[in-house]
C-alpha cells in the first residue's frame, strides 16, 4: 500500500521508501492547501475530495520530472526536490556549467507552483466552484536535504517555513482565515 487512494500518487508509505533508495535528495517542500476546511464547509467533502486530486495535479505540473510528489495527509503534501543535473531534470535549454543550489531549487519550485495555482484559479472549471472565494491557494514550506536529519524533522522545519509563507499570503491578500 504506497499510493494514495484519492489521488493515485504516493502516500506516506510510497514516500519512506522511495527516500530508502534515493541517491541524493536536495530539498524537501511541504505543501498545504490554504483555506482547505472552509472549501469543506461551503462547499462539502465532494469538493473538497476534487479540490485535493486537482492539487496534486497542479503540484505534479509545478515540479520538474525527476521530483517526487506524495500526499502526507489530508490537504498537504510531501515533494522531494531531486538533484538539479539529474538526467530526469536537464533539457538541453536548461543546462548549466554550475550546480544549482538547493536555496534555489526551493524559489523556483515556489515560484512553479504559484503560476499554477494561479493559472488554476483563474481558468473556468466546471465541475468546481470558484475557490477564489475562500481565499483557496497553497502554501508552500522547503528545507535543505541533509542526510543527518530524518524524515520527521525536516517536515517539522518546512512546516515552520510554510507558515510563514502562509502568514505572509494572507498578509497579501489582507485575510486572515
Amino acid at each position: 500500500a504506497t499510493t494514495d487512494s484519492l489521488t493515485g500518487g504516493l502516500n506516506r508509505e510510497g514516500l519512506r521508501r522511495y527516500l530508502e533508495k534515493a541517491v541524493a535528495p536536495k530539498a524537501l517542500l511541504l505543501v498545504d492547501a490554504t483555506n482547505f476546511k472552509a472549501v469543506n464547509d461551503k462547499f462539502g467533502y465532494g469538493v473538497g475530495d476534487q479540490v485535493v486530486k486537482e492539487t496534486y495535479g497542479l503540484l505534479c505540473q509545478g515540479v520538474r520530472p525527476g521530483d517526487v510528489i506524495a500526499r502526507w495527509g489530508g490537504d498537504e503534501f510531501v515533494i522531494i526536490l531531486n538533484d538539479e543535473n539529474s538526467p530526469e531534470n536537464v533539457s538541453a535549454v536548461e543546462q548549466r556549467s554550475a550546480s544549482v543550489t538547493p536555496e534555489e531549487q526551493i524559489a523556483a519550485a515556489r515560484s512553479r507552483i504559484a503560476q499554477t495555482v494561479s493559472e488554476f484559479l483563474e481558468a473556468p472549471r466546471p465541475h468546481l466552484p470558484d475557490l477564489r472565494t475562500v481565499g483557496f491557494n497553497l502554501s508552500v514550506g522547503g528545507v535543505e536535504w541533509s542526510g543527518e536529519l530524518n524524515l520527521q524533522t525536516l517536515i517539522s522545519q518546512a512546516e515552520e517555513q510554510m507558515k510563514i509563507h502562509k502568514a505572509d499570503q494572507h498578509q497579501k491578500s489582507g485575510s486572515y482565515r
